[in-house]
Protein backbone atom coordinates (compact mmCIF):
# COMPACT_ATOMS: atom_id res chain seq x y z
CA UNK A 1 0.00 0.00 0.00
CA UNK A 2 1.25 3.21 -0.87
CA UNK A 3 0.47 7.12 -1.47
CA UNK A 4 -2.34 7.65 0.89
CA UNK A 5 -2.83 11.30 1.91
CA UNK A 6 -2.51 13.29 5.13
CA UNK A 7 -6.02 12.43 5.65
CA UNK A 8 -6.37 9.21 4.11
CA UNK A 9 -5.38 5.63 4.81
CA UNK A 10 -5.27 2.67 2.24
CA UNK A 11 -4.44 -0.98 2.63
CA UNK A 12 -3.56 -3.48 -0.49
CA UNK A 13 -5.21 -6.76 -1.04
CA UNK A 14 -3.83 -10.51 -0.03
CA UNK A 15 -2.31 -13.13 -2.43
CA UNK A 16 -4.63 -16.24 -3.26
CA UNK A 17 -3.24 -19.33 -1.83
CA UNK A 18 -1.82 -21.96 -3.73
CA UNK A 19 -3.50 -24.89 -5.37
CA UNK A 20 -3.46 -28.71 -3.12
CA UNK A 21 -2.64 -32.22 -6.17
CA UNK A 22 -2.14 -35.62 -5.64
CA UNK A 23 -1.57 -37.70 -8.11
CA UNK A 24 -0.10 -41.30 -8.63
CA UNK A 25 2.98 -42.19 -10.75
CA UNK A 26 4.61 -44.86 -12.17
CA UNK A 27 8.50 -44.76 -12.51
CA UNK A 28 11.25 -47.59 -13.32
CA UNK A 29 13.44 -48.66 -10.09
CA UNK A 30 16.63 -46.38 -10.62
CA UNK A 31 15.42 -43.53 -12.38
CA UNK A 32 15.61 -40.05 -11.12
CA UNK A 33 12.62 -37.99 -10.06
CA UNK A 34 13.34 -33.67 -11.11
CA UNK A 35 10.87 -32.07 -8.50
CA UNK A 36 9.93 -28.49 -8.66
CA UNK A 37 9.12 -26.95 -5.68
CA UNK A 38 7.50 -23.40 -5.53
CA UNK A 39 9.64 -20.97 -4.31
CA UNK A 40 8.17 -18.12 -1.67
CA UNK A 41 7.00 -15.22 -3.63
CA UNK A 42 8.29 -11.91 -2.43
CA UNK A 43 5.57 -9.21 -1.34
CA UNK A 44 6.14 -5.76 -3.38
CA UNK A 45 4.54 -2.39 -2.80
CA UNK A 46 3.33 -3.12 -6.68
CA UNK A 47 0.49 -5.61 -7.03
CA UNK A 48 1.73 -8.79 -6.25
CA UNK A 49 3.74 -11.45 -7.97
CA UNK A 50 1.92 -15.03 -8.84
CA UNK A 51 2.98 -17.83 -7.35
CA UNK A 52 4.93 -20.64 -9.46
CA UNK A 53 3.51 -24.42 -10.13
CA UNK A 54 4.94 -27.16 -8.23
CA UNK A 55 4.72 -30.57 -9.78
CA UNK A 56 7.37 -33.44 -10.89
CA UNK A 57 8.86 -32.68 -14.42
CA UNK A 58 7.65 -35.27 -16.91
CA UNK A 59 4.51 -35.64 -15.00
CA UNK A 60 2.91 -32.40 -15.38
CA UNK A 61 -0.57 -33.93 -16.67
CA UNK A 62 -0.49 -36.26 -13.49
CA UNK A 63 0.53 -33.99 -10.69
CA UNK A 64 0.93 -30.18 -10.81
CA UNK A 65 -0.23 -27.81 -8.12
CA UNK A 66 -0.52 -24.11 -9.59
CA UNK A 67 0.24 -21.20 -7.43
CA UNK A 68 -1.96 -18.09 -6.46
CA UNK A 69 -2.78 -15.24 -7.95
CA UNK A 70 -1.04 -11.75 -6.43
CA UNK A 71 -3.19 -9.50 -4.78
CA UNK A 72 -4.04 -5.66 -5.76
CA UNK A 73 -2.19 -2.76 -4.89
CA UNK A 74 -3.53 0.33 -3.50
CA UNK A 75 -2.05 2.96 -4.73
CA UNK A 76 -5.22 5.16 -5.96
CA UNK A 77 -7.97 4.17 -3.02
CA UNK A 78 -11.03 1.92 -2.86
CA UNK A 79 -10.62 -2.33 -2.32
CA UNK A 80 -8.86 -3.78 -4.58
CA UNK A 81 -8.76 -6.98 -5.19
CA UNK A 82 -7.67 -9.98 -3.34
CA UNK A 83 -5.86 -12.13 -5.18
CA UNK A 84 -7.35 -15.50 -6.57
CA UNK A 85 -6.08 -18.89 -5.27
CA UNK A 86 -4.62 -21.15 -7.40
CA UNK A 87 -7.38 -23.31 -9.29
CA UNK A 88 -8.29 -26.39 -9.06
CA UNK A 89 -9.12 -26.31 -13.10
CA UNK A 90 -5.52 -25.29 -13.46
CA UNK A 91 -4.29 -28.04 -11.97
CA UNK A 92 -4.00 -31.77 -12.43
CA UNK A 93 -4.08 -34.57 -9.67
CA UNK A 94 -4.81 -37.86 -10.67
CA UNK A 95 -6.32 -38.94 -7.11
CA UNK A 96 -7.35 -35.34 -5.85
CA UNK A 97 -6.57 -31.56 -6.59
CA UNK A 98 -8.22 -28.76 -4.20
CA UNK A 99 -7.93 -24.93 -4.82
CA UNK A 100 -6.60 -22.44 -2.90
CA UNK A 101 -8.81 -19.91 -1.37
CA UNK A 102 -8.22 -16.16 -2.43
CA UNK A 103 -6.79 -13.21 -0.60
CA UNK A 104 -9.09 -10.68 1.23
CA UNK A 105 -10.05 -7.51 -0.35
CA UNK A 106 -7.86 -4.03 0.33
CA UNK A 107 -9.72 -1.19 1.72
CA UNK A 108 -9.74 2.78 1.91
CA UNK A 109 -10.74 5.03 5.27
CA UNK A 110 -10.75 8.41 6.46
CA UNK A 111 -7.75 8.35 9.21
CA UNK A 112 -7.76 4.43 8.84
CA UNK A 113 -10.07 4.48 11.42
CA UNK A 114 -11.02 0.66 11.27
CA UNK A 115 -8.87 0.08 8.23
CA UNK A 116 -7.90 -3.69 7.60
CA UNK A 117 -5.72 -4.97 4.99
CA UNK A 118 -6.64 -8.34 3.25
CA UNK A 119 -5.72 -11.10 4.41
CA UNK A 120 -3.68 -13.80 2.42
CA UNK A 121 -5.68 -17.28 1.33
CA UNK A 122 -5.47 -20.06 2.97
CA UNK A 123 -3.69 -22.95 0.78
CA UNK A 124 -5.49 -26.24 -0.46
CA UNK A 125 -6.91 -29.08 1.35
CA UNK A 126 -6.87 -29.62 4.60
CA UNK A 127 -3.02 -29.60 5.24
CA UNK A 128 -2.63 -26.39 3.20
CA UNK A 129 -0.69 -23.37 5.28
CA UNK A 130 -2.67 -20.28 6.30
CA UNK A 131 -2.74 -17.15 4.54
CA UNK A 132 -0.89 -13.92 6.68
CA UNK A 133 -2.88 -12.50 8.87
CA UNK A 134 -4.68 -8.78 7.95
CA UNK A 135 -3.48 -5.84 9.36
CA UNK A 136 -5.82 -3.84 11.49
CA UNK A 137 -5.65 -0.33 12.61
CA UNK A 138 -7.63 1.56 14.93
CA UNK A 139 -6.41 5.02 13.60
CA UNK A 140 -3.37 5.80 11.38
CA UNK A 141 -1.78 2.39 10.87
CA UNK A 142 0.98 1.56 8.77
CA UNK A 143 2.88 -1.61 8.38
CA UNK A 144 4.39 -4.41 5.58
CA UNK A 145 1.92 -7.21 5.14
CA UNK A 146 2.23 -10.72 7.30
CA UNK A 147 3.65 -13.39 5.45
CA UNK A 148 1.65 -16.79 4.34
CA UNK A 149 2.51 -20.41 5.98
CA UNK A 150 4.09 -23.40 4.18
CA UNK A 151 3.23 -24.98 1.96
CA UNK A 152 1.25 -21.84 -0.04
CA UNK A 153 -0.42 -19.86 2.32
CA UNK A 154 -0.86 -16.16 0.71
CA UNK A 155 0.59 -13.45 1.50
CA UNK A 156 -1.52 -10.22 3.52
CA UNK A 157 -1.90 -6.81 2.41
CA UNK A 158 0.47 -4.06 3.21
CA UNK A 159 -0.73 -0.35 5.20
CA UNK A 160 0.19 2.63 4.89
CA UNK A 161 -1.84 6.33 6.20
CA UNK A 162 -0.92 9.89 6.95
CA UNK A 163 1.77 9.91 4.01
CA UNK A 164 3.58 7.33 5.57
CA UNK A 165 6.02 5.49 3.26
CA UNK A 166 5.47 2.52 0.67
CA UNK A 167 4.40 -0.47 2.43
CA UNK A 168 5.11 -4.21 0.92
CA UNK A 169 2.73 -6.80 0.99
CA UNK A 170 4.35 -10.15 2.49
CA UNK A 171 5.10 -12.88 1.16
CA UNK A 172 3.59 -15.74 -0.13
CA UNK A 173 5.00 -19.22 0.90
CA UNK A 174 7.12 -21.84 -0.59
CA UNK A 175 4.93 -24.74 -2.55
CA UNK A 176 5.46 -28.51 -1.42
CA UNK A 177 6.16 -31.66 -2.95
CA UNK A 178 5.98 -34.75 -0.97
CA UNK A 179 7.26 -38.20 -2.64
CA UNK A 180 6.14 -41.67 -1.14
CA UNK A 181 6.89 -45.11 -3.18
CA UNK A 182 5.54 -48.90 -2.39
Amino acid sequence: ASGAGLLAGRSGAGGGGGAFAHGAITVVAGNTLAVKVAGVTTGTTATGGNGATSTITGFETIILAAGGKGGTANAAGGAPAGGAGGLNTASFGSIAKTSGVAGGNGASALLSLGLSSGAGGKGGDTGGGAGGAALSSLLLGNGPGNFGTPPGGGGSGAMNSASGGAQSGGNGARGQVIVTYT
